[in-house]
């Protein structure tokens, strides 16, 4: 059995595309009167007539938006592209294109964009106030590490890993806080007062791994900015990664862009430290022995000296001058006997006064004073270049790991010997250790395993 399909026909004559749209308009301006409307603005465009337009969009959809230049001029804060905005008005339907569009009568920011206008307006401030001027020095060879950050992330394992591997010696103090969430800027600044009031370490390094932004924003707080900027501890920001960048970066006196590169930064390498001083030893060594050589070079040319070879030599040419002027003086003098004679004195006053053995006495002198001088000098640069080299290898010793076993310490490798053992968790019963002391290796076997602290 078939069934038959009928088409209905309209009942009434077809209108006009413009009554359409009128009431259109008219029935969607009844029913979307002060909706507020969320979303992010983009596409925007600013008239010369004062007028903004703009689309506001979500992940799925967008709508056109108006807003005349008397309600622009009214928002307390301009809008921007991007703002995530809340935002009051109408809907309306503009007839000559057919479009829907809401007419916007105020609009504010929200959730992150509010927050970080306000972050920007605080950086401002603070900086106007000079706190980001302020930096102290890092210390070259801090003592005591404080790591102020979560003590169940990976940071602290990271910090560590990287401080064994420059340096095999450091004190690290792990103060545990929050580092999200509502009461993290407050234990974090807390945390940095505490360091300073008991002066727990010389550096300090406020520390999170990676996140959101909401996630890292205890570390844009002011109360956290205050605390890193009062303190007398050299502080290091290291928060997030690389391209995070905060308030506490800003006020810290150092900026890691991780907390593995802070670690980099609080210590020197045991392997730089020991090529920088065969470098200096080398570099000393050098100057003893450019010094040295100048200086016996100097001795050199002043025992070759013509003077101090034949002075006679020197002065015989004035003793030919005196001898011609003698010979002028007798052939002259039954011209002017009297006015020659007077020449004859004048001429022998002169030759008193340069004397060969007036000039050899001055000339001993000042030979003598100059070989003084060149030995006190010699011996002021080798005293001092000897204060840096023991300074220098005393510090290296204090570096050196084997030092520890002098103190009655004992090193505790792994069975080849490559490997230190830090932690119960390394080793098992019944596996073959080698224990480092003061005059020889010990080789033992785990007989059981104790993780209690006595």
């Amino acid at each position: 059995m078939g069934s038959t399909i009928t088409q209905s026909s309209p009942t009434t004559q077809p209108m006009t595309v413009s009554v359409l749209t009128w009431k259109l308009k008219q029935h969607i301006q009844g029913a979307f009167r002060c909706v507020l409307v969320q979303g992010e603005v983009s596409n925007m465009r600013t008239q010369a007539s004062g007028h903004v337009y703009f689309s506001l969009k979500d992940a799925h959809a967008q709508v056109s938006c108006a807003l005349f230049r008397r309600q622009a001029e009214q928002l307390t804060v301009p809008l921007q592209e991007g703002d995530e905005v809340i935002v009051l008005g109408d809907i309306d339907l503009y007839p000559p294109r057919g479009s829907m569009q809401l007419i916007v009568r105020t609009a504010q920011r929200s959730g992150i964009g509010a927050l970080l206008a306000q972050l920007e307006r605080l950086r401002k401030e603070l900086n106007e106030l000079g706190w980001f001027e302020h930096k102290q020095t890092l210390p070259r060879f801090p003592k005591k590490i404080a790591i102020i950050t979560s003590p169940t992330g990976a940071v602290v394992q990271d910090v560590i890993r990287v401080l064994k591997r420059r340096c095999a010696i450091f004190h690290l103090i792990v103060v545990p806080v929050a580092v999200q969430g509502a009461s993290a800027s407050q234990e974090i600044a807390e945390a940095v007062r505490l360091c300073n009031e008991q002066q727990l370490a010389e550096v300090l390094i406020v520390a999170r791994g990676g996140g959101s932004i909401e996630d890292l924003w205890a570390f844009n707080e002011r109360v956290v900015a205050e605390a890193i900027h009062q303190s007398e501890i050299p502080v290091i920001s290291a928060v997030g990664h690389e391209t995070d960048y905060l308030l506490s970066d800003d006020v810290a006196d150092a900026r890691a862009p991780t907390p593995s590169a802070a670690a980099e930064m609080v210590l020197p390498s045991s392997q730089e430290l020991l090529e920088q001083l065969e470098g200096t030893s080398q570099q000393l060594n050098y100057i003893m022995q450019t010094l040295l050589r100048k200086c016996r070079n100097h001795l050199c040319s002043i025992e070759q000296h013509p003077w101090r070879i034949s002075p006679l030599r020197f002065f015989s040419s004035f003793q030919r001058w005196i001898d011609e002027a003698q010979n002028s003086l007798d052939r002259s003098i039954q011209w002017a006997l009297q006015t020659k004679k007077q020449h004859i004195h004048a001429q022998r006053e002169r030759v008193v006064q340069h004397s060969p053995l007036a000039l050899m006495r001055k000339r001993a002198h000042d030979l003598n004073q100059l070989s003084l001088r060149a030995t006190q000098i010699i011996r002021s640069l080798l005293s001092h270049h000897g204060r840096h080299v023991r300074a220098l290898r005393a510090h290296l010793n204090f570096l050196n790991p084997k030092a520890m076993t002098q103190k009655g310490y004992a090193l505790l490798f792994s069975g080849r010997g490559k490997k230190v053992i830090a932690s119960t968790k390394e080793v098992k019963k019944g596996d073959e250790v080698r224990i480092m002391l003061q005059d020889g290796t010990v080789v033992a076997h785990v007989n059981g395993i104790d993780k209690k602290i006595k």
